[in-house]
């Protein structure tokens, strides 16, 4: 962890907090959104997201942008074209490409508990997404989106955006397998079925991911396949199975109270899966990501497990859970740890 917790910049801190009082002022049952406080936070995020300047990726999209030396997918090399044609500054698109990515983000959350949305999109992928990998927090951005349609039961809309999300980053293909669940009943046969193919996956991890790279072209079998830096450690698998069991556990208690509550307890058991199918490759995290969706609705659902006036209490440790899965982040990925903000570009390049 930082040697010092004061090393993380001011602005996370800042956003942390308001999404924190966000969660705990919603009402949860019946859910009552606050709609003043929810554009407060989106634009908190677009601002901080952004603004941003050189911190990780940052200067290879700007190459890219100005020279175009790297072969992107379709969707991001349409809008890089666009923009770049115009002659738009690259700190311009990236502020334009922040805006966009959190207005689907805002329609994903927006009809459930969308500050725990954000909370979690803080604790588990802005660092590495938001901050830094623009392509891929375009896609997960869209495909919450699209989860949102599928539950409405717009199963053509959810395979467009999937579709659309595909040519930001080819992960997006992986949360197809979900139009088949999302109205099932939790079939602890149908879990079974999905923890042994994991079994079998993870038993020759290395050999199909391999060909999985080499026949789809959907990674770089050198680049993000054998990256372990984003890998899973031993914590990571101890609090996901031990919130999967907590899903499972209350189940009987919450599934009538809150929507869908079987389709993302699905989705968190996908989520460990690919804990055991792979869990030595920084492939399975890009891939997982888009199951982290399942936190959203799996942990603020065990407050709900409780009485009305022990909620407040089960809110409170998650929220500090959240948000020492948050400081976990910025450690891991220290590189966008002291935020620098593109208003003091010419200071930083000084420097």
């Amino acid at each position: 962890m930082f040697s010092n917790i004061g090393d993380i910049s001011i602005v996370y801190w800042i956003l942390f907090v308001i999404m924190a009082i966000g969660a705990y002022s919603e009402e949860m049952l019946p859910y009552k959104p606050r709609r003043d406080f929810q554009f407060i936070g989106i634009w908190a995020l677009i601002l901080i997201s952004g603004l941003r300047y050189g911190m990780s990726d940052y200067n290879q999209y700007k190459g890219a942008y100005y020279l175009d030396y790297f072969q992107f997918e379709p969707g991001y090399e349409f809008l890089q074209n666009i923009f770049s044609g115009l002659g738009v500054p690259f700190e311009i698109f990236v502020f334009i490409f922040a805006v966009i990515s959190c207005v689907f983000l805002k329609k994903a959350f927006s009809k459930y508990w969308f500050f725990w949305g954000m909370l979690l999109v803080l604790a588990k992928l802005a660092t590495f997404y938001a901050m830094s990998g623009m392509r891929q927090w375009m896609a997960l951005c869209i495909c919450f989106y699209a989860i949102s349609l599928l539950l409405n039961g717009e199963k053509h809309k959810f395979v467009f955006w999937v579709i659309i999300a595909f040519t930001f980053h080819r992960s997006a293909f992986i949360v197809l397998p979900l139009i088949f669940l999302y109205k099932r009943d939790f079939s602890y046969t149908l879990a079974l079925i999905i923890t042994v193919l994991a079994v079998i996956i993870g038993y020759s991890a290395k050999e199909f991911l391999f060909a999985a790279a080499e026949t789809s072209e959907l990674f770089d079998a050198t680049g993000y396949l054998i990256d372990n830096e984003t890998g899973i450690n031993a914590l990571n698998w101890i609090e996901n199975f031990a919130f999967l069991a907590m899903g499972l556990t209350i189940r009987k208690r919450v599934k009538d109270k809150v929507p869908h509550y079987d389709f993302f307890l699905y989705m968190m058991l996908i989520y460990c899966a690919f804990l055991i199918a792979g869990s030595d490759f920084g492939i399975i995290k890009r891939l997982r990501d888009y199951y982290v969706l399942s936190y959203y609705i799996i942990l603020p659902s065990i407050s709900v497990a409780f009485r009305k006036q022990e909620r407040n209490l089960i809110n409170t440790i998650i929220i500090l859970y959240f948000g020492l899965l948050f400081i976990r982040s910025l450690d891991f990925f220290n590189e966008i740890a002291i935020y620098k903000c593109v208003l003091f570009a010419d200071m930083y390049n000084m420097l």
